[in-house]
C-alpha cells in the first residue's frame, strides 16, 4: 500500500532575498543527485524542483524556496538515517566548485529512507518538475 503526501501551492510560501550559497539552479529540473562533497552540510541527495529543490538529508529532508533563502525542515527522527537512490535515468550530473570536480554522478527518480517506522519506507520522487513523498508499507502495517 502507498499513501502519497504531495507539494501543492509551495511556491508562493518559498518566495525570500536570493543567496547563492545553496541555490537549486546547480541542477538540472528533476531527478536526484548524491552528495559527493558539491554541497555543504549534511546533504545525502539533492534534486531541483520547479519550486526549488529538495535535499535529502541524516534527519529527514529539506524544502528549498527557488531562491535558495528559505528551507523547510521535514524530520524523520526515528529509523534507519541511511537513504538508498532507485530508479536511475539516462542523463549524468558533473560539478566543479573551485577546488573538487566530478563529471558523470549518475541522476535518480527517487530515493528510498528505509524503516523511518516499523514496514514504513519514505519514497521522495521527482515528477515533472515536483516531488512526491510515498509512504510504503509493508504488507499487514495500517497507515
Amino acid at each position: 500500500m502507498t499513501l502519497t503526501l504531495r507539494t501543492l501551492a509551495l511556491t508562493a510560501l518559498l518566495a525570500a532575498p536570493s543567496t547563492a550559497t545553496d541555490s537549486p539552479a546547480a541542477l538540472s529540473l528533476g531527478g536526484f543527485v548524491e552528495n559527493l562533497g558539491q554541497w555543504n552540510g549534511d546533504v545525502r541527495y539533492r534534486a531541483r524542483t520547479s519550486f526549488g529543490a529538495v535535499r535529502v538529508v541524516d534527519d529527514g529532508f529539506d524544502l528549498i524556496g527557488a531562491d535558495g533563502a528559505r528551507t523547510w525542515r521535514i524530520a524523520i527522527r526515528h529509523g534507519d538515517a541511511s537513504a538508498a537512490p532507485e530508479s536511475p535515468r539516462p542523463e549524468t550530473h558533473s560539478y566543479f566548485t573551485g577546488t573538487a570536480r566530478a563529471a558523470g554522478l549518475p541522476v535518480f527518480d527517487a530515493v528510498r529512507r528505509p524503516a523511518v517506522r516499523e514496514g514504513v519506507d519514505v519514497v521522495l520522487r521527482t515528477v515533472d518538475g515536483t516531488v512526491r513523498f510515498d509512504l510504503e508499507l509493508a504488507p499487514g502495517r495500517d497507515a
